[in-house]
């Protein structure tokens, strides 16, 4: 084949070449030589690599005799974020920062060990400084375990003795500023000294050192740097400008390029067949792969975070489950962008070579492609240039913040390949990005601009807003101002929209990969670890694969050639519709009779039966008797009272009720007698949070907070009174403190059965505070737990009493284990929901574009949810504002929070429309009689309701680990009982086109039950374990039972009656639904309850109807 006519001849020209080359290297060679001028570049003396600090931990804890035996190690490098930041912006900059790493005594660079053993309470950490000194360690003991009661002086001396050697603090210049004491369920007791540095400060932080001893044995000593409350809520306001800006990139990124270019666009190239799928649903696996990969690169330091209280083996399948979900979402999200932006780019470049030809033999050994290949390399060159320049312009002239870097980045050497991280993240970020932020909405653009005329403006408009959302989505890097990377990446992201224009994918993905690569592979190139160089190998080695496999196609085909024009993009064409074969397509199966009225009246009663004596019982929580108004009314009252002037404060009002381990232990190990008692004194029942606080004025004086609690009868509770840090006030002696504690207790019944267990003093800038804790001893039969009270004295005025029950550790971690187990479960019921809702709305579309989908359906499903969503969203407005944080700007908080609101729910509402479309067609049935219309009303209706009486069976077998509990959430809207109305519709409609497209899919699957009979019922049977409502899913043999359960249910189901009917499916969910929804409503937990749930069932009902009669009469010819 003949080259084609356009070749760029540039590319044959030794001259421009040698130029280009000139010019990158000294670009490159400018870059490195100025590095350290644009950047914040740290030198710390790394003296101790990971095995040394391995070594020496293990040296250490054979001296001084630290726990477990048989240990586990584990290594981390850190550093302390927190302090650079502060040092950097407000304690003297960079200068300050490295000031501090040269001279301490706080060091933010440290090596972290740990030692640890599975199931073993006792594990120790272990400090150092970079270059190897002990810096510090903190062995944690058992709550159980035995040790001394030593006073305070005593145990300052022990303290103190123990902080030489091999630790080396001059403690004579250290005053001690605060001291506590813990004692401990055996009787041990527990002091840790707090001291702090005058004669050195930085900014406004103190540098101080903890000592502890539990017993009589030294157990911690931790240098400190004491960061201002006011610096954590500046930086937190000061962030929030960063994380605005990529949370609103992110929204324009799923509006545009999301569903504009990837849904809009693939269903408009489906329609005319311009769709490849194959390979780039390959190429999208590959590459989750190696995302997949990084995360199991970093099992080493996975370990830092284990819980000993968890098995080994389910701390593995944690992260494996994880790892697992992210590698199909990932797969999901890269095939799609790479499907929607070859496939537009296809459409809409013809000059440009196919892509998933490029790298085929005749295109790699082109002229072309070896000059797209060594110019995205090249380029690196200039770009690095760009970016030295731009920094160190921003920061010398406009005073802009980059956080200081070291480079060095030991943990990078700590995987299993260092050389692995850099090169997948570099590949993800080279190809993706430009797949989705430069070919969707650049390609995009071009095909408006044919379709509407105006190309040119469509595409510089497109160009536009791909350099915008690209800078946008990298802005929560930490830099100020806010949108320093907005402007940082105008320049490379047209450099990248510049090559997808005129060359296609290949040089924007090479440079964009090359350059990444550059970056992320510092680390492995300052390092002077052994073997450090085998890893330089393999990382060059495998940046350069654009280049091996062009020269290998070189070798192969014997020259370099032009491109041949049937590689590319205007010699494809579409392949012609499939023709007819022949054929006769195999008669439908007849379907089943319905069952007779005797059987199907059999099921719906003992289901009811099986419900009510399984599900219903009485719930223990007692009904909210007040409203909004009354409880504001009564919080009002108390803060006038304190002399507190409401007027000056934002009043946020949200209903508190969920239940917690609190309530699991005393319910479960204390019994249902001494949990009744307890509610409404140490437990919590439902009670209004009524919260006044601030969002104008100064950042660090809106910490101070009031917080009143208004009990469920509308009696005053807890009230608490947050201050700001640097809030001035007395600091007030142990004694006078523990007086005042002692004086806030006398409102307590029993005060005399309150006996004091820890005394902690906290030293503010203008005062102290003191938390004491009491154990109320008249409290017991708690198997282990405590009753006890908290007050807390900030200055001289109780801000805070609450009541709480003490967990036992042992309890604590048994209960660790079991959620760790039952997050495994959790992880694969929200993957296996995902693939649902994701491969149905393909699948979906894919119908829709050959005529094969309900439209009426789908835009009246989509619409319902989409209005009754946002109603609700609306009705919820006190929750959103209870929880807005005082620290970040109001405008934005609630404008993120609708936006993003309105965006998922609107998401939500086109899967669920998209489903319900898809389905419709698949689901149809007709029923000839009036007589064979009401068999099949109460045919689905039996089904749900045996289906819920019997999964509700299950409930029997194991018993609740939690006490019945009523549903108070609509009692936080502005309508409580529009809330519980409408709440029921969303969640039908979702699990009614989920129950549709599992029953259309193995009808699919298995030819109507003819073929594949065991696949079809394994899969009906994981889906019913995985998805299916039921109670008692909190234990892996409870959930193996009711899931098992759940899952036979729904295929005897599915082969009796919904294989042949599957439109009674309709019928099935709401009949699931209704009854929890009638038993919420008598509760009446609160006003309205009642009324909200009648309507919501007749809501359900009448949805669930409609839905029925338009199913049962729709022609099989629908489309």
């Amino acid at each position: 084949m003949a080259p084609v006519a356009e070749e760029v001849r540039v590319f044959r020209r030794p001259v421009f070449w040698v130029a280009f080359t000139v010019l990158a290297l000294a670009c490159a060679t400018f870059a490195v030589r100025n590095f350290p001028r644009a950047f914040s570049l740290v030198e710390i003396d790394l003296d101790m690599d990971r095995e040394t600090a391995l070594s020496e931990a293990r040296r250490l804890a054979a001296q001084l005799e630290w726990g477990p035996s048989d240990f586990r190690q584990a290594a981390s490098f850190r550093l302390d974020d927190r302090a650079r930041s502060f040092v950097e912006l407000e304690a003297g900059g960079a200068d300050a920062f490295t000031g501090l790493l040269r001279e301490g005594p706080f060091h933010p660079y440290q090596w972290v060990v740990r030692h640890f053993r599975a199931g073993e309470v006792r594990e120790v950490e272990i400090r150092f400084r970079p270059d190897g000194a002990p810096y510090g360690f903190r062995e944690r003991l058992s709550d159980d375990a035995p040790g001394a009661a030593l006073d305070a002086d005593d145990a300052r001396a022990i303290a103190e003795s123990h902080a030489g050697s091999p630790w080396n603090v001059a403690l004579d210049s250290y005053a001690l500023v605060e001291s506590s004491q813990q004692e401990q369920p055996q009787g041990r007791i527990d002091h840790t000294f707090v001291y702090e540095r005058a004669d050195v400060v930085v900014g406004d932080g103190r540098f101080r050192l903890r000592l502890v001893v539990s017993g009589d044995r030294f157990t911690e000593l931790t240098h400190v740097l004491q960061i201002p409350e006011a610096f954590d809520r500046r930086y937190a306001e000061m962030r929030s400008a960063n994380e605005g800006i990529t949370i609103g990139g992110s929204f324009a990124m799923l509006l545009i390029y999301g569903i504009g270019g990837i849904g809009v666009g693939l269903f408009v190239l489906l329609r005319q067949r311009w769709v490849l799928w194959r390979t780039p649903l390959l190429w999208g696996a590959s590459i989750a792969c190696t995302q997949l990969l990084v995360g199991l690169n970093s099992w080493p330091l996975l370990w830092m975070e284990y819980d000993t209280a968890v098995s080994q083996t389910s701390f593995a399948l944690q992260q494996v489950a994880l790892l697992g979900a992210l590698f199909l979402a990932f797969t999901g999200v890269f095939a799609l962008s790479f499907m929607a932006a070859e496939s537009l780019s296809r459409r809409a470049f013809p000059h440009h070579i196919q892509l998933w030809r490029v790298w085929s033999l005749d295109a790699a050994r082109s002229w072309q492609v070896l000059g797209q290949t060594v110019a995205g390399y090249l380029i690196v060159g200039v770009d690095l240039a760009f970016l030295v320049t731009f920094y160190w312009f921003v920061t010398r002239y406009l005073g802009w913040w980059s956080p200081s870097d070291a480079l060095l980045n030991p943990d990078s050497l700590a995987t299993v390949f260092p050389w692995l991280d850099p090169i997948a993240l570099s590949l993800q970020a080279g190809f993706w990005e430009e797949c989705l932020f430069r070919a969707v909405p650049l390609a995009g653009a071009a095909l408006l601009g044919n379709r509407f005329g105006g190309r040119r403006a469509w595409i510089t408009a497109a160009f536009v807003v791909q350099i915008v959302i690209f800078g946008a989505g990298h802005a929560a890097y930490a830099t100020q101002p806010s949108y320093a990377r907005l402007i940082e990446l105008i320049v490379p992201s047209t450099i990248f929209g510049l090559l997808y224009l005129r060359f296609g994918l290949l040089p924007a993905i090479v440079m964009h990969f090359a350059f990444d690569a550059v970056l992320f592979g510092i680390p492995l190139f300052v390092s002077s670890a052994p073997g450090a160089w085998v890893d330089q190998g393999i990382f060059l080695l495998l940046v350069l694969v654009p280049v091996w496999v062009v020269l290998s196609a070189r070798l192969r085909g014997g020259g370099w050639i032009g491109v041949p024009s049937a590689l590319l993009n205007r010699t494809w064409r579409p392949p012609e519709p499939a023709a007819p074969d022949g054929t006769t397509a195999a008669a439908p199966r007849e379907p089943l009779g319905l069952p007779r009225f005797p059987v199907v009246a059999g099921v719906a009663v003992l289901g009811v039966g099986l419900w009510g004596y399984g599900a219903v019982t009485p719930s223990e929580s007692p009904p909210l008797e007040v409203g909004r108004g009354t409880a504001l009314d009564v919080a009002r009252a108390a803060l006038a009272e304190r002399g507190v002037d409401v007027d000056d404060w934002r009043e946020l009002s949200v209903v508190v009720s969920g239940l917690d381990q609190q309530d699991r232990f005393v319910w479960t190990e204390a019994g249902e007698e001494r949990y009744r008692a307890l509610i409404g004194e140490y437990l919590s029942g439902p009670r209004w949070r009524v919260r006044y606080a601030r969002f104008e004025g100064d950042v660090a004086a809106r910490a101070e907070e009031h917080i009143v609690w208004v009990a469920a009868d509308g009696t005053l509770g807890r009230q608490e009174h947050r201050l700001a840090e640097d809030t001035a006030g007395p600091a007030l002696s142990e004694d006078a403190a523990r007086s005042l504690a002692r004086d806030a207790l006398d409102r307590f019944e029993g005060v005399a059965s309150l006996r004091e267990i820890s005394a902690e003093s906290s030293r503010r800038p203008s005062r102290t505070d003191w938390t004491f804790t009491f154990r109320d001893e008249a409290v017991g039969g708690l198997s282990g737990g405590e009753a006890r009270v908290a007050v807390q004295i900030g200055g001289d005025e109780v801000v805070d009493t609450g009541r709480s029950i003490y967990l036992p550790e042992e309890w604590r971690r048994r209960e660790n284990q079991r959620r760790a187990t039952m997050s495994v479960v959790a992880v694969a019921s929200s993957t296996l929901l995902g693939l649902l809702l994701v491969g149905g709305a393909v699948a979906a579309i894919v119908r829709w574009t050959r005529g094969q989908f309900h439209l009426e359906t789908a835009l009246t499903v989509a619409g319902l949810v989409l209005v009754v969503s946002v109603v609700q969203l609306a009705n919820d407005w006190p929750s959103l504002m209870n929880g807005l944080d005082t620290a970040q700007p109001l405008l934005l908080q609630v404008g993120l929070f609708i936006v993003g609101g309105l965006i998922g729910q609107g998401v939500l509402a086109v899967l669920v429309g998209l489903l319900a479309g898809h389905c419709h067609v698949l689901a149809h049935g007709r029923f000839t009689t009036r007589a064979d219309t009401r068999l099949a009303v109460w045919t689905g209706v039996a089904l749900g309701v045996g289906f819920l009486g019997g999964v509700a069976s299950v409930g029997t077998l194991f018993g609740r680990s939690l006490p019945p509990w009523s549903a108070y959430g609509p009692a936080d809207a502005m309508v409580p009982w529009l809330t519980a109305a409408l709440g029921p519709v969303p969640a039908y409609l979702l699990l009614t086109v989920v129950a549709m497209l599992v029953i259309t899919s193995v009808n699919a699957l298995t030819g109507g039950w003819a073929r594949r009979r065991v696949v079809g019922a394994i899969a009906l049977i994981l889906v019913g374990a995985l998805l299916a409502p039921g109670p008692s899913r909190d234990t892996l043999a409870s959930w193996a039972v009711s899931g098992l359960l759940s899952g036979a249910l729904l295929l005897v189901a599915y082969i009796w009656v919904l294989r042949s009917y599957p439109a009674l499916v309709v019928l099935s969910t709401a009949a699931l639904i209704v009854p929890g929804v009638v038993e919420r409503g008598f509760e009446r937990a609160y006003g309205g309850a009642l009324v909200g749930s009648l309507v919501g069932v007749a809501a359900v009902a009448f949805v669930a109807w409609r839905w029925f009669r338009l199913l049962s009469r729709v022609e099989a010819d629908t489309g």
